[in-house]
């Protein structure tokens, strides 16, 4: 397991390459982060800094040297910062099932170079502070090049991937969704490397489980390692995952908010402790002097021939794991190696001064979200008159209100058959 920073990461492997376009996927999104710590990397020959407005006054200068870029975060977790450079932010909501509510949670960074490569990183790093600065994550960073590494399954699972999302909202594909899309049609195909890329738009977690299973002969795995900062509550669910392991424990590694302070409730911790789950430590230790939040979600499973790492989005949830109708819409990178290269990362631990937090799970719930409506609206800031079509009374059994400030004063809404009219206070 290799340690980096992702930033520092991202600029080794971009490698002073033209970046040609970009296609994000993120829960959270935060603009000023992205326009201030990860955009200027596909600019390296400008002196970028750390300082915000010196690069406001850089990006006036070269924003036009930005290539297409497209994000797409949760409608739900988008930062209120507005962009400020030139490029495409759609945010996607997932529709309520049975009133509990599912997130749009991939993590991934497709880059396209100029020498025709494809730059995939995958993980659990949102576009954010947290994610590139200051948590631990896991992410996956590989090339996909024509001819020379291009897989034919896992380029057409990406391009499935790319493909898909437009569909949820049914929008058009982007210049830069475009532009990777037509990088991965091309058909210099390569042999199966051991890499797979799962998306829970067409597969959901557990029966990516099974799968690996049926690999391993049909037969438990005789070692399963889990890392996950967030977890179900339900240890019912515990208890069922516990049978893809051939002893019936699973190592997982302690979720922290602090040192010492468990990001999980003592009834949950003893409650998997009695199921069976082994809480654990790092057996390698990092050179860190301050606490870091390990937002990492990794997966290990040791077979009799081969062993399989599954780094990604999904947490161990129920959200997280359930099929893309009952759950989040989520991302990882399989790989498949020799049971020799195995070694252990996580070591039984029971730490004599650990504290609980309150549960803090990332469930599918009733979180007071509301859906986005079928809204088509226009805005006349001249008559100060917003009208509207398909608003239903039946929406949440009542109709939208509330304030909007116009620059310099408030305006009281009021409502007309089909018209909102913003009349002066």
């Amino acid at each position: 397991m290799e340690q980096h920073v992702i930033i520092e990461k991202l600029k080794e492997s971009i490698n002073s390459r033209k970046v040609i376009a970009a296609v994000f996927y993120t829960f959270n999104f935060d603009a000023r982060m992205f326009e201030n710590y990860v955009l200027p990397s596909f600019l390296p020959n400008v002196n970028f800094t750390d300082i915000e407005i010196q690069n406001t006054i850089l990006w006036r200068r070269y924003a036009n040297e930005l290539p297409p870029v497209t994000v797409y975060c949760d409608f739900h977790a988008k930062s209120n910062e507005a962009p400020t450079l030139d490029y495409e932010v759609r945010t996607i909501d997932i529709k309520s099932v049975n009133g509990k509510k599912a997130c749009f949670h991939p993590k991934n960074s497709f880059i396209l170079l100029d020498d025709w490569s494809l730059l995939v990183m995958t993980g659990s790093n949102n576009l954010s502070v947290h994610g590139w600065c200051t948590n631990t994550e896991g992410v996956s960073v590989f090339e996909l090049k024509s001819g020379e590494h291009f897989p034919y399954r896992l380029k057409s699972e990406i391009r499935d991937f790319l493909i898909g999302i437009p569909k949820i909202n049914d929008i058009y594909l982007s210049v830069a969704e475009s532009s990777v899309l037509n990088f991965l049609n091309q058909r210099r195909h390569t042999e199966h490397t051991g890499k797979r890329f799962y998306s829970s738009m067409s597969l959901n977690f557990e029966r990516l489980l099974i799968d690996l299973m049926l690999e391993n002969g049909n037969k438990p795995f005789s070692r399963i390692e889990l890392i996950s900062p967030y977890f179900s509550t339900n240890v019912d669910f515990v208890k069922k995952s516990l049978g893809y392991s051939e002893d019936g424990f699973i190592y997982c590694l302690t979720p922290y908010n602090a040192t010492n302070i468990a990001e999980i409730s003592e009834v949950t911790y003893t409650d998997f402790e009695n199921a069976g789950l082994i809480w654990s430590r790092m057996l390698e230790t990092t050179n860190d002097k301050i606490f870091r939040f390990n937002h990492a979600k990794i997966y290990r499973f040791k077979g009799e021939e081969n062993m399989f790492t599954i780094v990604g989005s999904a947490n161990y949830t129920q959200a997280g794991w359930n099929e893309r109708n009952q759950g989040n819409i989520e991302t990882a990178v399989i790989y498949t190696e020799p049971v020799t290269d195995w070694e252990d990362w996580l070591t039984r631990y029971v730490n004599p001064e650990i504290q609980f937090s309150e549960s803090v799970s990332d469930e599918i719930s009733t979180d007071g979200r509301y859906d986005v409506p079928d809204l088509n609206f226009q805005l006349d800031w001249l008559n100060k008159k917003l009208t509207y079509q398909n608003l239903k009374k039946n929406y949440n059994n009542k109709y939208f209100s509330g304030t909007i400030i116009l620059p310099g004063k408030n305006h009281e809404i009021g409502q007309g058959k089909n018209e909102i009219f913003l009349n002066d206070k």
